[in-house]
């Protein structure tokens, strides 16, 4: 589905918390980062993003977005 649409996020989120959910948090976190380049305000991105952060998993300069926005 990425391949095929690489202008929507979706696929991107899909794949980014299916790796999360391995516990593959560097790959997950690098998806993220990429979705986020594409829709910063996308409900579902900062969902997850909120997630990772309480888990206390997200660093660098999403956890600096994640920390001003909540």
């Amino acid at each position: 589905a990425r391949e095929k649409y690489p202008q929507e996020i979706e696929p991107l989120l899909n794949q980014a918390v299916a790796f999360s959910e391995l516990g593959l948090y560097r790959v997950s976190i690098h998806l993220f980062e990429q979705a986020y380049d594409m829709q910063q305000d996308h409900p579902l991105l900062l969902e997850n993003l909120a997630i990772l952060a309480e888990a206390g998993l997200l660093e660098g300069r999403l956890a600096e977005k994640v920390g001003r926005e909540q």
